[in-house]
């Protein structure tokens, strides 16, 4: 069997400065070698030599896993190295493909960056036994620059709750919802409350160091301090209740609040309400009405509750199980201001017996959760949510009958 040669060209590829080349004795019409900066279809960057036989690719395939791909085949960013120190390789995942070699990085490639791509050809040719030509370059470069990203689409406020406009005199928390990830560590700058006349309400909000984002950073919850809600403590002796029955107050969130990527939100939000009479009541899960849907359907089962509940702790705290202790799958929803949980099953529901299951934690809009009022003490806010204190949840049974 006679050894393949290689052949090289030079070739002005987009912009870019490629070398090719050629495989086989014959003179063209054979495909040049190039590389590539491409997309997968989830729009990850990775790059790739392509232009290779199918006879070529074979004979690469059988040497693959013996050759050190990040030696002979470097992708470095450009810029890094210095004339006294060779620029280290990025790390990542090398694979024959039907008509070349990908390189897919173990981190995404920056935008606005360029990386210096190089393939030795030479070495290449003798580590899996083709003849190279002496006249041929012996290394194929490129220089790759990653595109910029387009700009994030500006981050809105998407919601504040409670979501209802008349809220008790003790209320505990708000959420504030945004449409993409925000900064940390300057929630409190941009946060008014403000009474009927327009003023701002000296001090409400338990600031705390660590701000209570969710894991996207997209939701934000907000405590008003609880030492101006319980009676008889300091707080609230020197600087009144947040909150008094019969006032009306705005929460405001000006514009200038910047998001993950540094823009200012917007527009600035705004909650009008007014408020009523504290709330001292425990959660009592018998008071609820559950609405099963027939067997055989994937329609909702909606549980409607007497008085507004907790947003973000109905998103998780609820949940069904089946007579064996299984959990269902499927999404929540939280329904007319935070009076309605909503579950719709990801397969289609079953006849019999079913459970809903009530963790304790569960709070209505002044704290008091499932069997017990809320004892404010302010170091228990931090530890409120511990699972040690919540006791067994509660767990109400509820039948799925079939169509009549």
């Amino acid at each position: 069997m006679s050894f393949l040669k290689f052949q090289f060209t030079r070739l002005a590829l987009v912009g870019l400065l490629l070398s090719t080349v050629v495989l086989g004795a014959m003179p063209p019409p054979e495909p040049s070698l190039g590389i590539q900066l491409l997309n997968d279809d989830q729009g990850r960057h990775f790059i790739k030599v392509t232009g290779f036989q199918a006879a070529e690719m074979k004979t690469i395939g059988e040497h693959f896993d013996r050759i050190d791909w990040r030696d002979l085949f470097p992708v470095c960013v450009a810029g890094k190295s210095t004339p006294s120190s060779r620029a280290i390789p990025l790390w990542g995942t090398y694979a024959p493909d039907d008509d070349g070699i990908r390189f897919v990085p173990r981190f995404p490639l920056r935008s606005g960056l360029t990386y210096r791509v190089a393939l030795d050809l030479k070495r290449l040719a003798s580590l899996i036994g083709l003849d190279h030509e002496a006249s041929a370059p012996d290394i194929l470069n490129a220089n790759l620059e990653v595109p910029a990203a387009p700009p994030a689409p500006r981050t809105t406020l998407a919601g504040i709750y409670p979501s209802a406009s008349l809220l008790p005199e003790n209320l505990l928390k708000f959420y504030l919802e945004f449409s993409g990830p925000m900064s940390r560590g300057e929630a409190y700058q941009h946060i008014t409350l403000l009474d009927g006349q327009g003023d701002a309400i000296e001090l409400p909000f338990l600031e705390l160091d660590e701000e209570l984002w969710d894991p996207y950073a997209q939701r934000l919850t907000l405590f008003i301090d609880p030492g101006r809600i319980k009676r008889g403590l300091k707080p609230r002796e020197e600087l009144g209740p947040s909150l008094l029955q019969g006032g009306d107050y705005q929460l405001v969130i000006d514009s200038n609040w910047r998001d993950a990527q540094g823009n200012a939100l917007i527009s600035p939000g705004r909650k009008s309400f007014h408020v009523g009479p504290p709330d001292y009541l425990p959660i009592d899960p018998k008071t609820w009405a559950i609405t099963p849907p027939a067997a055989g359907s994937k329609a909702p089962l909606v549980v409607t509750f007497p008085e507004p509940l907790d947003y973000g702790l109905l998103q998780r705290v609820l949940y069904i199980e089946d007579k064996d202790g299984v959990r269902l799958d499927g999404d929540v929803r939280v329904q007319n201001y935070e009076t309605q949980w909503t579950f719709i099953p990801a397969s289609a529901w079953r006849e019999g017996e079913w459970i809903l299951i009530v963790d304790r934690v569960l709070e209505d809009l002044a704290g008091n959760s499932v069997g017990r009022a809320f004892d404010v003490e302010v170091v228990e806010v931090a530890d409120r949510y511990d699972t040690r204190r919540r006791g067994e949840p509660v767990r109400i049974k509820f039948q799925i009958r079939g169509r009549n």
